[in-house]
């Protein structure tokens, strides 16, 4: 008679867009059975809501019970949320809610794992009603940093992903999520509470004798995609002007005071909206622009706006209107400016304007990923590309996908780089293009592709005379060659990259590669 096994539910909760992962489930567990558990004497059974039996009471309820009978659940999210069970939003917060309930009850029993498939950049640009309940998850998942969790780009990767976790997991059946590897917490997140998706709206105060020239400023600022509240294109016959006006103060995310002469002279409305304006900035942080002074006419300055940086369009128009909209992007939503350049269609909106926006976008999600809030990162760094397909942007980007292991949107992204400054003529990019590709497939392993990325950037480097680019490539493929195992070839790579480092004084990569070298020389010691 054989040895009885010790029987192991794991439960597999999502909705119903990754059918794909659910097929594959229970034969994967088949496999882990055959390669791992029953050497260790333990049976793993796959449990989800197609192994619910009919019965009696709500199917959501049904599905419970066999979580609650598991010691490992599953779960899954990429587009949709799902739909409510009368209790929850949807099944899936459902089944977490029970599970994390049950987990802080019963001395982390059963263990949670969640998983994200990943998002196409258009639908992280632009997230539907779904969508933004998924990422809302995200973000509350990453802030209770609890469970494991991690991302990935397809069903392969998951079935890989999955195969390792739960093998690493039988090894040692009481070890909890907190101690597992860095490298498998990889937290996706969801948008910051500043990026709320609304129409940001500028008031603008002036007098009527001043309208000729702000009427000038209001069509520069409006062609660049910025949404102004102006009295007399807000009022409707009938309406309470005043207290429109009010409203639109207290509503309105800026304020721009035009300051002239006239204005500032004059009894009247004017100080009253000033005062209004003033007072709303005081509820403002301190960080936090609101009230934007512009000088039309070489007026003085009120005491109450002396301290404020004032643009003096008097002097400069052009300088005058680019600090308007710089103040502007850089305190206002970032999404709420892609909204407002979506919905500007009637103009041809500057490509500079558009690359100080995904310049601006960008330096926010390097920033997001460098505090470790990954999702918010990725969520910035798709909302960029969904502007404009910026090569300063697309780089970043697919380095930042390559560290989190998205290795084919990132080689995605290298690509891209490649192809757009081939058609614009830009050899130095397709160099760094070819550059990141060779680290890529160098993580990867395909060792074969590396070296061909690396010497096609290192003949452009020389062609060019770029020197620094081509001490780059040789370390590079000094680290291809010792991986190889080629450490003669390796360690000449190493020192044509050291000559040119040092013959630009690059102290840094300098220090880097006489380590590369000393490890070698271990190495070839030891031979």
């Amino acid at each position: 008679m054989g040895k009885s096994r010790n029987v192991i539910k794991v439960f597999i909760g999502s909705p119903n867009d990754l059918d794909e992962e659910r097929i594959l489930f229970p034969d994967l567990i088949v496999e882990v059975n055959r390669i791992k558990a029953n050497s260790m004497e333990i049976q793993l059974e796959a449990v989800g809501w197609e192994d619910t039996l009919p019965g009696k009471g709500c199917p959501q309820e049904l599905i419970n019970d066999d979580l609650i009978q598991s010691e490992l659940v599953i779960l899954l999210l990429w587009k949709r949320w799902g739909t409510p069970t009368g209790k929850y939003t949807s099944g899936f917060e459902e089944e977490y809610e029970l599970a994390k309930s049950l987990n802080a009850k019963t001395n982390d029993k059963p263990a949670i794992w969640l998983y994200f498939r990943a998002i196409p950049d258009n639908m992280l640009a632009d997230p539907g009603e779904q969508l933004r309940k998924v990422l809302d998850f995200r973000d509350k998942i990453e802030k209770e940093n609890r469970f494991l969790y991690r991302a990935y780009e397809d069903v392969d990767q998951w079935e890989r992903l999955l195969r390792e976790h739960l093998c690493r997991w039988l090894d040692n059946l009481s070890i909890t999520e907190d101690k597992l590897e860095r490298e498998d917490k990889i937290p996706l997140g969801a948008p910051s509470p500043d990026i709320e998706v609304k129409d940001p709206v500028v008031f603008l105060s002036y007098i009527w004798e001043d309208e000729e020239i702000v009427k000038k400023l209001k069509n520069a600022l409006t062609d660049r995609g910025i949404k102004l509240w102006l009295d007399k294109e807000q009022m409707l016959p009938g309406d309470r002007w005043k207290k429109k006006i009010s409203e639109a103060i207290r509503n309105c995310d800026f304020a721009i005071v035009c300051l002239s002469q006239k204005a500032l002279s004059k009894e009247g409305y004017f100080q009253k909206e000033l005062a209004e304006i003033n007072a709303r900035d005081e509820l403002f942080p301190g960080s936090k622009t609101f009230k934007i002074p512009v000088r039309i006419d070489d007026c003085a300055i009120p005491d109450e706006l002396k301290e404020l940086h004032v643009v003096d369009l008097s002097k400069d128009w052009e300088s005058g209107i680019k600090d308007i909209v710089k103040s502007i992007l850089k305190n206002c939503s970032l999404v709420d400016l892609q909204n407002q350049i979506k919905g500007t269609q009637r103009v041809e909106i500057p490509i500079g304007y558009l690359q100080d926006v995904t310049q601006t976008l960008a330096k926010e999600a390097i920033e997001k990923a460098e505090a470790g809030e990954i999702t918010k990162s990725e969520e910035y760094f798709a909302k960029a590309t969904a502007i404009l397909p910026d090569v300063n942007v697309l780089n970043p980007y697919g380095l930042f996908l390559q560290r989190i292991g998205m290795l084919k949107r990132a080689e995605e992204k290298f690509r891209q780089v490649e192809d757009i400054c081939k058609k614009t003529g830009n050899r130095i990019g397709v160099a760094v293009a070819y550059g990141n590709l060779g680290n890529l497939y160098l993580t990867r392993g395909d060792l074969k592709a590396a070296e061909e990325m690396y010497k096609k950037s290192l003949a452009i480097n020389e062609e060019l005379g770029r020197k620094e680019g081509m001490a780059s490539d040789y370390g590079n493929l000094g680290i291809l060659y010792k991986t190889r195992g080629d450490l003669k070839a390796a360690e000449e790579m190493y020192k044509k990259s050291l000559a040119l480092f040092t013959l630009i004084g690059s102290k840094d990569k300098i220090v880097r590669i006489k380590s590369l070298i000393r490890e070698l020389k271990k190495l070839r010691e030891g031979e």
